[in-house]
């Protein structure tokens, strides 16, 4: 159908809807929700195993000046 000679008819742009319009402007709540409470996860996580790693590197330091201690008193009550 033309309803300029010559001319063919385009079709109009398609219609945007709201949902479409509110998701290409940028991120939902709910996505900023689930990144936030994973990286919390993750932290978490991170700080756990850290504070473990402290915890044995202190038991080794109290171990070796322990034995330390212990081998200068020998040497002395010899």
């Amino acid at each position: 159908m033309e309803l300029v000679p010559g001319r063919p008819q385009t079709p109009p742009p398609p219609m945007r809807t709201d949902a479409m319009r509110l998701s290409s402007n940028g991120f939902t709540l709910i996505e900023v929700v689930i990144v936030l409470t994973i990286g919390v996860i993750l932290t978490r996580i991170a700080l756990t195993t850290f504070g473990g790693v402290q915890d044995r590197l202190a038991v080794r330091q109290a171990r070796s000046m322990f034995a330390s201690l212990h081998a200068r008193t020998r040497a002395q009550a010899i």
